[in-house]
């Protein structure tokens, strides 16, 4: 489960908007917050050059993908400025960039940014309370960057951006748990049948035999009725 959102500005310099962000992510109980960094010319990790780099999150998630009419694919645009800071909403959940980009023929500051929060739900992280306080560490942080104008859209695979139904959330935190968790267990017995390993976060969680199982039942049975309204099972 992923959240996911666009930030857009007008201003010449975001540097002012986004220290205010950084500050309601400070506030918002987040993890390892960077200061605002910068990343000028080269260092918006030009693809072409070939060098080898340090994993730069900041500079990596700043690349955009855009359709090419010519290429008839998606192709990498990498930006000529980026700013932003990055920060880890709790244990277990992937980090977050909040950025601005300056791409070439774009006349505003503007990323494409995500956190996926699900696996803070892992119960060695805390379980579903964990899950919960960084999904919602997210939204406030988005709050904040819709009062300071620099929010565009928010997609949010959980419904508690539109809804904030926390019950609502952790039902959607099931059924992605269950889901995941029966396709990543049945593409781990096929790569098995063949001699390959298949790694993936979900099959870290302690509980994980019990969520595909559950998950492999629920598809089951759905198929056979061909009812889309199937309940997921209970916990």
């Amino acid at each position: 489960m992923t959240i996911c959102w666009e930030f857009e500005s007008r201003s010449d310099d975001p540097g002012e908007k986004l220290k205010r962000l950084r500050e309601a992510a400070v506030e918002a109980g987040m993890e390892n917050v960077s200061e605002v960094c910068w990343r000028i010319g080269p260092q918006c990790l030009d693809i072409d050059l070939g060098v080898p780099f340090e994993y730069d999150q900041i500079a990596i998630e700043g690349v955009s993908m855009h359709w090419s009419l010519a290429q008839d694919n998606y192709r990498p645009v990498v930006p000529e400025l980026i700013a932003g800071f990055t920060a880890v909403p709790g244990p277990g959940c992937s980090p977050a960039s909040f950025l601005l980009c300056r791409y070439p023929y774009y006349p505003l500051w503007r990323h494409r940014g995500f956190c996926k929060t699900q696996y803070a739900a892992n119960p060695s992280y805390g379980g579903v309370d964990n899950f919960v306080n960084c999904h919602l560490k997210v939204t406030k942080v988005l709050d904040k960057a819709a009062e300071i104008g620099i929010l565009k859209s928010v997609a949010d695979e959980g419904g508690y951006w539109e809804t904030r139904d926390v019950e609502q959330l952790k039902r959607a935190l099931r059924e992605w748990d269950l889901y995941i968790a029966a396709i990543v267990g049945s593409l781990a017995s096929d790569a098995r049948e063949i001699g390959l390993e298949a790694k993936a976060r979900i099959t870290e969680r302690p509980d994980f035999e019990r969520l595909e199982a559950q998950g492999c039942d629920w598809l089951r049975r759905r198929l056979q009725c061909e009812n889309p309204d199937t309940p997921w099972p209970a916990e």
